[in-house]
């Protein structure tokens, strides 16, 4: 057979021996990486998949299937992986797949559903359900960006980023596609006041 199932994806065969390992899993999310071996999430955890030896390795990440990792990100500049899910917020692994850490929007995070991830080497940014959300390395500051700054739209779409360079970048959403030149983004901390026009007590 030119095709075997791994239910409900369909893999070639060179790929068949993961059937049984996959047999009774919703597939989500298959992505090659830049080390060639294969992201693929799935409704019982994150793997990444290598070709040459014929390994399986699960990220440990505890919330599947409930909140399932919706975008993958393999940052070159740390050579961290970076997970996107749905209400958790995105997940930080060190090269070896040992867990480092969880960023949320108690941590600045637009939203806790992250649908895209791209960076450059002075920035993370996370393309998210509801705004984007530019990360800082140097300073860990946070800049968030909503319709209100100029989006076409607050909800962006699963993995519709593209980058141009180390300044632009495109990202897909719900209502066009959005242009950002990161280099203009700032991360000065701003001065708010309150007016009041009526006091009671």
């Amino acid at each position: 057979k030119l095709f075997h199932p791994i239910y409900p994806a369909v893999f070639f065969s060179p790929f068949s021996f993961l059937s049984d390992f996959f047999k009774d899993a919703k597939i989500y999310l298959l992505q090659k990486n830049i080390d060639n071996r294969i992201f693929i999430s799935t409704s019982i955890g994150a793997f990444l998949y290598n070709q040459q030896k014929n390994l399986v390795t699960k990220f440990p990440f505890t919330d599947a299937p409930n909140n399932h990792v919706i975008s993958f990100f393999h940052d070159s500049y740390s050579q961290n992986y970076i997970l996107g899910t749905i209400n958790k917020g995105a997940y930080f692994y060190y090269k070896n797949l040992n867990f480092k850490n969880i960023v949320n929007i108690k941590e600045g995070l637009s939203s806790n559903s992250v649908c895209g991830i791209e960076s450059n080497k002075n920035c993370i940014i996370f393309a998210t359900y509801y705004g984007m959300t530019i990360f800082d390395r140097k300073t860990k500051k946070t800049n968030n960006i909503y319709k209100i700054n100029g989006f076409t739209d607050n909800e962006f779409n699963g993995r519709s980023v593209y980058k141009e360079n180390d300044s632009i970048f495109y990202f897909g959403g719900i209502n066009g596609l959005n242009k950002i030149n990161v280099n203009k983004i700032t991360f000065e901390d701003e001065n708010f006041y309150l007016k009041l026009n009526y006091l009671k007590y």
